[in-house]
């Protein structure tokens, strides 16, 4: 419990603190929001808003995780393939958002280009996910069961020769 309140605090904490500082290095940097000259004049007054915020919010996640685990002390690999599929979803973000600053028009990836590193993030966390499960934890919850159900089966036969029921003194 504790944990999670020091992760809250942490990536609270940076978040609220960091996004303003980094709206004032975006406007240096010229990071600002292209809007297209033939759309809606109504979007002009967007034009210059910076973008790329993500940044600051990935970074509190990171951040808070990072704290959470100093005081819980121990890393998962559950718990860090979802950083890294937090932190591969924001790096399409950024590329989109950092490819519109860089041109200096509105359009940054694709679509192919978007659903391409989506799905190839989505594909590394499932690998993940799956890697995460311990090797032959499976196979050891189903060679239980075996043993249980020849077990029952022994029992209701009554054969005291069954090799799953056999017990050694």
């Amino acid at each position: 419990m504790i944990s999670i309140l020091v992760a809250a605090a942490v990536g609270l904490a940076v978040t609220l603190l960091g996004t303003p500082a980094a709206i004032r290095a975006f406007r240096v940097w010229g990071w600002g929001q292209r809007i297209r000259e033939d759309g809606p004049h109504t979007h002009l007054e967007k034009m210059g808003t910076p973008t790329m915020g993500g940044i600051v919010i990935i970074a509190g996640l990171c951040l808070g995780y990072l704290a959470s685990r100093v005081t819980a002390q121990r890393f998962t690999v559950t718990g860090i393939a979802l950083v890294f599929a937090t932190v591969g979803f924001g790096v399409v973000g950024f590329l989109d958002d950092f490819m519109k600053v860089r041109r200096q028009r509105s359009l940054g990836l694709t679509k192919a280009q978007k659903f391409g590193g989506t799905a190839l993030v989505s594909l590394a966390f499932a690998y993940s996910s799956r890697m995460s499960t311990t090797p032959g934890s499976a196979r050891t919850s189903r060679s239980s069961a075996r043993r249980r159900s020849r077990s029952a089966s022994c029992s209701i036969s009554g054969r005291s020769s069954c090799s799953a029921v056999r017990r050694t003194p």
